[in-house]
Parts: C-alpha cells; sequence; structure tokens
C-alpha cells in the first residue's frame, strides 16, 4: 500500500486541471507541524506502510518540510518522495531537503512546448521555473521523474515526451488522465480525454519511450474493455480507494483518493484502524462504486470497473457495446467452426486491445 499526505491546499499555480476547487486554497484547514507528525506515526506504525509522499497543492510553500521530511525519515522510519510543480524548488531549498532525507520526487511538467505548460498553469514562466527544479533536483543526487497530465490541450505533444524527458537527463516519467473533479468537473467538456480516445495515444507513447530508451509508466485506472494496459506490460491500473493508497488530507482526513473529497475518517480524531474499517471504507474496497454491470464482468478483477469519478461524471455510453457483448450468447459449437467469422468474447476483446 502507498500513502500521500497533503501538507496543504494552497499553491502558487492555477492549473485548470487541478482537482482542487478554486476556493479551497483559502478556505480549507491545515494540520500544524505535530499534528502532520502525529499522522505520520500513524502512517508507519499502525498503518505500516513504508513509504510517504508529501503532495498538496504545493507542499513547498510549507516552511516546515524539510523537518517533516527529516522526521518521516529518522523518527517514522518512512521513505519520502515529494510530489511538487517545481517552481519554488531553489539550490537552497533543494539542499535542506536532499539533507532532511527525501529519497525521490515527482515534477508536474504538462508539456514539452512551454506555451502549452504555461497556458494550462495559468502562470507565465513556470514552464522554465519547473525545468530549472527538475534539474536542480538531478544535480542534487535525489531521483526525480516528470509527471504529466493528458488533456485536449497536450493531447498532440505526448508522443513528445520520452524525447523531451531525455534531453532533460531522466530515466523516467509518468502520465495520467484529468480525473472529472474540481476544476475540470466544472469544466464539462473541457480539457478532459475519454478512456475510449486514450488507449491509442498510451501505446503511441510507449512505444516512442521504448525507442528513446526512457522508463514510461501510466497511472489511471481505465477499464479493461476500452484499454487493457496489462495487456500493454503497463500493470494492473485499478481504482486504489481505500485499497491499495491511504490519502490524508490537509485537514487530516482520510480520503478515499486525493481528488476525491469525500471523507472516511480523520486520523487526528480515530484511530487508523477505525477509519480503515468504516463502513464506506470496506465499501470503496468491495468496489461498491464501480457500475453494477462492471462487477458481473468475467475482467472484473482485472480493472475494477476503473474510476468511479469519470462514470460520475460522464455516465455509462462508453461500456454499453462491452456490456452488450458480455449479455450476448455464447457461439455454439457449430457456430465456433469458423472462429475468424465469430470470434469468442475473449478473442473480440483481445483484438478490441491489439
Amino acid at each position: 500500500m502507498l500513502s500521500e499526505v497533503a501538507l496543504t491546499a494552497r499553491c502558487n499555480l492555477r492549473c485548470r486541471f487541478c482537482y482542487l476547487d478554486d476556493g479551497a486554497a483559502t478556505t480549507g484547514a491545515e494540520m500544524d507541524t505535530a499534528e502532520v507528525k502525529r499522522v505520520l506515526d500513524t502512517i508507519r506504525r499502525e498503518a505500516q506502510v513504508p513509504s510517504v509522499s508529501f503532495t498538496g497543492g504545493e507542499p513547498t510553500l510549507r516552511p516546515d518540510l524539510p523537518e517533516l521530511i527529516r522526521y518521516a525519515r529518522d523518527e517514522a522510519g518512512l521513505r519520502v518522495n515529494l510530489i511538487t510543480n517545481g517552481t519554488r524548488l531553489t539550490a537552497a531549498l533543494v539542499a535542506a531537503l536532499r539533507e532532511a532525507g527525501l529519497h525521490s520526487a515527482q515534477v508536474s511538467v504538462e508539456a514539452p512546448e512551454a506555451g502549452v505548460h504555461d497556458t494550462l498553469t495559468q502562470v507565465a514562466g513556470s514552464h522554465a521555473e519547473s525545468l530549472a527544479g527538475v534539474a536542480r533536483l538531478r544535480e542534487a543526487g535525489i531521483r526525480v521523474h516528470t509527471n504529466t497530465t493528458a488533456n485536449r490541450l497536450n493531447l498532440h505533444l505526448l508522443a513528445r515526451l520520452p524525447a523531451f524527458v531525455k534531453s532533460l537527463g531522466l530515466e523516467r516519467f509518468s502520465l495520467n488522465m484529468v480525473i472529472p473533479c474540481g476544476r475540470p468537473g466544472r469544466e464539462f467538456g473541457g480539457l478532459n480525454l475519454r478512456y475510449e480516445e486514450m488507449g491509442p495515444r498510451v501505446l503511441e507513447v510507449q512505444a516512442e519511450a521504448a525507442r528513446c530508451g526512457v522508463e514510461f509508466m501510466w497511472y489511471s485506472p481505465t477499464p479493461a474493455c476500452l484499454f487493457n494496459p496489462v495487456a500493454h506490460r503497463l500493470g494492473n491500473k485499478g481504482c486504489a480507494a481505500c485499497d491499495g493508497l491511504l490519502s490524508v488530507s490537509p485537514s487530516g482526513d482520510v480520503l478515499p483518493c486525493s481528488s476525491w473529497p469525500e471523507p472516511v475518517g480523520n486520523l487526528l480524531r480515530q484511530p487508523f484502524r477505525q477509519v480503515w474499517r468504516s463502513r464506506r471504507a470496506r465499501r470503496l474496497r468491495e468496489k461498491r462504486a464501480a457500475p453494477s454491470a462492471c462487477r458481473r464482468c468475467d475482467e472484473f478483477a482485472l480493472c475494477q470497473g476503473a474510476c468511479p469519478l469519470y462514470w460520475r461524471h460522464f455516465g455509462y455510453d462508453e461500456l454499453r457495446p462491452a456490456w452488450h457483448a458480455a449479455r450476448s450468447p455464447r457461439p455454439t459449437a457449430a457456430a465456433t467452426s469458423n472462429l475468424a467469422a465469430a470470434p469468442c468474447r475473449s478473442q473480440a476483446r483481445r483484438a478490441s486491445e491489439a
């Protein structure tokens, strides 16, 4: 299991695809230093998770970040990762983070072109500042990779990412889809991509990454009937809500994931076991939020119905052909004499994924 602690909802950028609402930066409560340390102790000693990612908002806005990293490493015994936009990573701050024990960092870079990146972050010059942060982390010997959120504005540039990250001296990068909540949830159809169109793009990026000799990581859960990442050696990408992920908000709430602002408990007020065994957390682990027809599918263990927030936003139209095929009678022995003309359901699925 993985864990993440959002140290703040504040951010110096205004990314158009951010899962936070516009008002969250000024209205949300933040744990103080002592409270974050309590949560770190809970993550290691009660949840028994070996690592933590500090995220936000923008976690470098917290002046106590080096202290929290040091505590996580030395007192809680956690491996520490930082998820950041990189724009505030001065040489002095990077040196302090390295000294405190930061093991790795993920820096958001939304396009190989500065104009597209800055349009998405809505802050001029942020692309150059993020790349400077990447360079400083790399020079300090901190393991770093970039992450890009695929959307309508950068879709045409995704295949250029492998060569771009290699030019930065990096060995790996990751890609995910916009989750339709927060700002993109209100901008229906503006930046969001659909599952059915992402498969070919992901495979294009994967092929280019192999050509460039860099590692490509695909993060988003996708329904196996539309795009099967396992079949393409990209790993199992089911929903991790209250399952493979312990996500803690700036106020200490435990969220299904950072994009799902409906708490299942609070680690400052409740023991971890009580939160994790709550009725709602159990239902999420049981994938009760997945479409009911998906839960009856033979492949459900593979994708677990993908992202519930996606279906809440878009509805199920993309899935209906697969549901219809699953309800269709299996071919008889006579009908299977010509498999090319009448492929079985699993063959049809494999063909659709090729």
